[in-house]
């Protein structure tokens, strides 16, 4: 319908809804307001019922809550499953640790405080992992556009803290878990160092070749976070090869459109929402 048409006035609006009565603009705008916040009421939840781990996340923290026990602990184990099946990005530990949270706050709802101290140290696991890898896209980010900025970001700073005790500490729980695919925890781990040092060619071709054989286990976020880092060093390692990184950025650029990873904005039809 043509809602920009001139006849489609707020008079003739009223008139719908209130036949034979003088239009009263308070009333009509009491309406226009209310309507207003149930549409955006539908946005927000349209939004995250498409996307399907959110949607059972927050029913999940929401039982919890409320102490509705029985149904929460069904609702863990499908949260569970829908998580093990899906496809990673960065945001994927975070949601883990969500998970794990919220079956350790069943577990403490339940009394069974073993059971709970022993997810709790599970989930920081997740935790830091998921902030090292966000930690690791942002460095990426930065060095993208720190020459626009006036900026420039110590390597030694970043590598100081990318190989402390505590992160290598982290790292080796990460590759113990059953839980994760050992080959994502080191493509991750990879993008950190690359990030880092991005005309690094060991680094790079190592990071290369593994994501390459294993794109098929990142969603689309996941794949055009890892796409832009190793074109982003592509740019910077003409300096070593001109010819040879400008034959991988476009390769790696082809790979990116073909797997619709171009940008990182998505619309997911509902049934197809991870």
């Amino acid at each position: 319908p043509d809602y920009s048409s001139e006849s489609f006035s707020a008079e003739y609006i009223y008139g719908k809804l209130y036949p034979g009565r003088k239009f009263n603009t308070q009333v009509f705008k009491n309406l226009a307001g209310g309507l207003m916040r149930i549409a955006e009421e539908y946005l927000v939840q349209f939004g995250i019922k498409r996307q399907r781990s959110e949607y059972l996340l927050q029913l999940s923290e929401e039982l919890q809550h409320r102490r509705i026990t029985r149904s929460a602990g069904k609702l863990i184990k499908k949260t569970n499953k829908h998580l093990e099946e899906s496809k990673y990005d960065t945001l994927y530990f975070g949601k883990m640790f969500r998970l794990l949270k919220s079956e350790a706050q069943f577990l403490r709802n339940k009394n069974d405080f073993k059971g709970m101290s022993q997810l709790e140290r599970r989930s920081a696991a997740y935790l830091f992992f998921q902030f090292f890898t966000e930690f690791g896209y942002a460095v990426t980010e930065i060095k993208a556009i720190e020459a626009n900025l006036n900026i420039n970001i110590k390597n030694e700073q970043l590598y100081k803290f990318a190989g402390s005790k505590a992160v290598n500490e982290f790292l080796s729980v990460m590759r113990s878990r059953a839980d994760v695919h050992q080959e994502v925890i080191e493509i991750y781990s990879l993008m950190v160092k690359l990030a880092i040092n991005q005309t690094d060619e060991a680094t790079f071709s190592k990071m290369n070749i593994l994501f390459k054989n294993n794109l098929d286990k990142f969603n689309r976020i996941g794949m055009h976070q890892l796409f832009i880092l190793l074109i982003s060093a592509c740019n910077r390692l003409e300096s070593i090869d001109k010819d040879k990184y400008r034959r991988i950025s476009f390769e790696l650029m082809k790979q990116m459109v073909e797997r619709d990873a171009y940008s990182a904005e998505i619309y997911i039809p509902m049934n197809l929402a991870t």
